[in-house]
């Protein structure tokens, strides 16, 4: 995943990459600076928006366990990062990956932009929530 974040004097483009090893970050990190670069050149021209004006920042990210959790993660560590010193890695952890997916969905569900009929779930919760005897 390609960030762009714009600090008070510098300008940084930011690739999220969850590897397991040194070299894994490394080597996924050339392959999606390229791939970027080759992107930005289709659409910019160089002239007016020069891709060597911002800096490559690649965050400390968690790696997860399963190509399932990226997703979450990278969710996860937008939610939490705040600027680009922090490091993601003491933050996020593959144990709270069940809550971080709960959380989402409650977060998406409960929005109030989220249209779709509730009534089922609140219903339900409703339910569970009665006191017992009644």
């Amino acid at each position: 995943m390609v960030l762009i974040h714009c600090g008070q004097e510098e300008l940084f483009f930011v690739f999220i990459a969850s590897c397991n090893e040194k070299n894994d970050v490394l080597n996924v990190s050339h392959i999606l600076v390229e791939a970027f670069k080759k992107l930005w050149s289709r659409f910019f021209r160089n002239d007016v928006l020069p891709f060597q004006k911002y800096n490559i920042l690649y965050p400390s990210t968690p790696s997860e366990l399963s190509r399932n959790d990226f997703g979450v993660f990278v969710m996860k560590c937008l939610d939490l990062w705040t600027d680009p010193t922090i490091c993601l890695r003491s933050l996020v952890s593959h144990d709270d990956i069940t809550n971080m997916r709960i959380r989402l969905l409650n977060e998406l569900f409960f929005s109030p932009f989220n249209e779709a009929d509730k009534t089922i779930v609140h219903n339900i919760y409703n339910q569970l929530m009665l006191p017992v005897g009644n």
